[in-house]
């Protein structure tokens, strides 16, 4: 089961994925064109794209939405984005708490 994480393509254009449901993968690539809600069958999205696990999300987010600023960007794509942003800053948050605390 995927969860939001960065990935990219063989050019090295960059995907935020938002999650897997019933086989599909909910992403949005990056793109001049718009960001758009895109669902992929889990395995085709597999050999399409790979992770990119020091990309953090929280901060794909947050470029995602400064070039939404500037191209079409679907509404719900927008929601999740602010939302990982708003989760990526709750995690900081918690993470300088608890090296505080130790």
């Amino acid at each position: 089961m995927l969860t939001p994480a960065v990935y990219q393509d063989q050019h090295r254009h960059t995907a935020i994925v938002f999650g897997e449901r019933d086989g599909k993968v909910w992403y949005t690539p990056m793109s001049n064109t718009g960001l758009e809600l895109r669902k992929l069958n889990a395995a085709a999205f597999a050999e399409r794209y790979s992770p990119i696990p020091e990309y953090s999300v929280s901060r794909a987010a947050e470029m995602y939405i400064r070039a939404a600023r500037h191209i079409v960007c679907d509404a719900a794509v927008k929601q999740r984005l602010e939302a990982l942003v708003k989760n990526g800053q709750n995690q900081e948050s918690s993470t300088s708490r608890s090296n505080l605390s130790e």
